[in-house]
């Protein structure tokens, strides 16, 4: 649960930043719509997992010959998807141009990642 609550909390600020720093994606209402839409996306994403596992399975041997190339399209491509769905039905972000429906998802997984880094715990590599 509270891995969860962080994973919003952290989806929740990459929002504030793509809306920010990526024309075409905006908030649908005040600043804390941007949880709103975190929690959507994680929801959305939680929907869809299954699908985008059966997928990368079936394309293992594309995903193998690009060396994980084809994995991470799929899963841009799922990502572009949930960004579409949240925008066409105003769940906390609307996207006005094809760029930002491309931008805004690459640019929620990299902020997203860093934050994940920074937040992950360190382990000490010691002897004895």
């Amino acid at each position: 649960m509270r891995r969860l609550l962080l994973r919003i909390i952290f989806l929740g600020v990459a929002f504030l930043v793509i809306t920010r720093f990526v024309p075409g994606v905006q908030l649908t209402g005040a600043p804390l719509s941007a949880f709103l839409a975190a929690a959507v996306f994680v929801g959305l994403n939680l929907l869809v997992t299954p699908l985008v596992w059966l997928l990368k399975t079936l394309a293992l041997p594309l995903t193998l010959l690009t060396l994980g190339l084809m994995s991470l399209l799929i899963s841009f491509a799922f990502n572009i998807l949930i960004f579409w769905i949240m925008s066409s039905m105003e769940w906390g972000i609307r996207v006005d141009r094809t760029s930002a429906l491309v931008l805004g998802p690459l640019g929620l997984s990299i902020i997203n990642a860093l934050l994940n880094l920074l937040a992950s715990p360190r382990k000490r590599h010691g002897i004895g």
